[in-house]
């Protein structure tokens, strides 16, 4: 069947390993060369427009080197896709940002569903995790996680978050506030 088509699509693609080990199988190439696809896996440290004729690139890289590497590719070829354009998800990596489109929606909601962006508190400076500060605000449950949804740190800053509420049980799978009934000392 490849052999009947004639013509042929460059996918260029930029992953993070865990993401290109989780999507990128021998199944998902075979299927699209069979298709007319040809997928090409792009190195995120070279210019994209010496790593050949690319008819779409599709990409889940955010830091500041990609990003001006795939400027510089749009601006000297425009009409090529970029899935998605970093611009377009920006708003998606701060997670204040992305729940605000929820309070923006009207739609009518019946008696039984409930729809809304649950209550949040944003800390930048660690001290404030010590003692009631912020934490002592919310009630159960809670989940923490880092402002940026994409974050490098996040098991760090997981750790740190344990050493300062030690009565906490384990953090990475369930977080909760201290004034829990079923976490009373």
């Amino acid at each position: 069947m490849a052999d009947s088509i004639k013509e042929r699509y460059v996918v260029g693609y930029a992953l993070a390993e865990k993401k290109r080990n989780s999507f990128i199988q021998p199944s998902l190439i075979g299927h699209s060369r069979q298709r007319g696809i040809d997928l090409i896996k792009l190195d995120p440290a070279k210019s994209l427009l010496e790593q050949g004729n690319l008819d779409c690139v599709i990409h889940k890289l955010y830091d500041v080197v990609w990003k001006e590497n795939l400027s510089q590719f749009r601006e000297k070829c425009p009409r090529v896709p970029v899935v998605d354009s970093p611009e377009a998800i920006e708003r998606l990596h701060n997670r204040v940002s992305m729940l605000e489109v929820i309070t923006e929606l009207t739609f009518p909601v019946s008696e039984s569903e409930r729809f809304g962006v649950p209550k949040q508190v944003v800390v930048m400076d660690e001290n404030v995790l010590s003692g009631d500060g912020a934490l002592g605000e919310l009630e159960f449950p809670v989940v923490a996680k880092p402002l940026d949804a994409i974050h490098p740190l996040t098991e760090q800053w997981k750790s740190q978050l344990k050493s300062a509420y030690p009565k906490w049980q384990d953090i990475s799978s369930q977080y909760y506030s201290p004034k829990d009934p079923r976490h009373e000392q």
